[in-house]
């Protein structure tokens, strides 16, 4: 991203915020380098949304034959036509609030593409609409990235491209404070402690000194190390 690109990219908290307020009736295309945390949108707001069906559609896994398949239907008078099924994962059958991820929709294929721009649009694919108050939004790459990410002007003008940068120092600090079930305690211990004393001093400081830390805490061969010199200078009178 260039310099006033990144100014004014949103955070994933705050994306994940626009989808909740407009994602009803706009659909907003994340556009962010590798692992920068598009695709765990999805539980970010299915927590805040805990009623709604949460549903990851995979455009690079699918084909136009994914989307819709026809279904002929018999009139009285012995006469057919056909009609569309759709596929689970975009939940148009069911009959409550979803969330519709269409992860990597610009690597998808171009039949894919077109079968979901009214989806993306409408809320509508085949015969089946979507509930109102259902959020449909999509993910993808960034096209400077190499990965094969391409939109063409009318599909863009279906969705509102929003571009993701990625996660600064204290927001990854925050972030791994929250999950004290798997990040060592060690890490936990320094990261809340560096994050106090950042929330005191209102001044960022990104090294944390080993020494700071308990004598308790620290790994066993540290603790062995500082011994075995101190144990160095007792003998020699220093």
């Amino acid at each position: 991203m260039n310099t006033a690109t990144t100014m004014y990219a949103l955070g994933l908290d705050q994306a994940v915020k626009l989808i909740l307020s407009v994602g009803h009736k706009r659909t907003i295309l994340l556009q962010g380098h590798m692992g920068c945390g598009k695709s765990s949108s999805l539980g970010m707001i299915s927590k805040e949304r805990p009623d709604y069906a949460a549903l990851y559609f995979d455009c690079t896994t699918k084909d136009l034959g994914d989307i819709t398949i026809p279904n002929i239907a018999k009139m009285d008078d012995g006469s057919g036509y056909v009609t569309y099924l759709t596929n689970e994962e975009l939940g148009a059958h069911l009959d409550k609030p979803v969330i519709v991820m269409l992860d990597e929709f610009g690597k998808s294929n171009p039949a894919v593409k077109n079968a979901l721009l009214r989806f993306m649009l409408e809320r509508k694919i085949g015969s089946y609409t979507l509930h109102p108050d259902s959020i449909v939004y999509a993910t993808t790459n960034m096209g400077s990235e190499g990965v094969g990410d391409l939109l063409l002007p009318h599909q863009c003008d279906r969705v509102v491209p929003v571009k993701i940068r990625k996660p600064q120092n204290m927001e990854w600090i925050e972030w791994g404070s929250t999950m004290t079930s798997t990040t060592h305690y060690l890490v936990l211990r320094k990261t809340t402690r560096k994050s106090s004393t950042l929330s005191r001093t209102s001044k960022i400081q990104t090294t944390i000194h080993t020494s700071s830390i308990p004598s308790k805490t620290e790994p066993r061969l540290l603790h062995h190390a500082r011994w075995k010199r101190q144990a160095t200078y007792s003998r020699r009178g220093i």
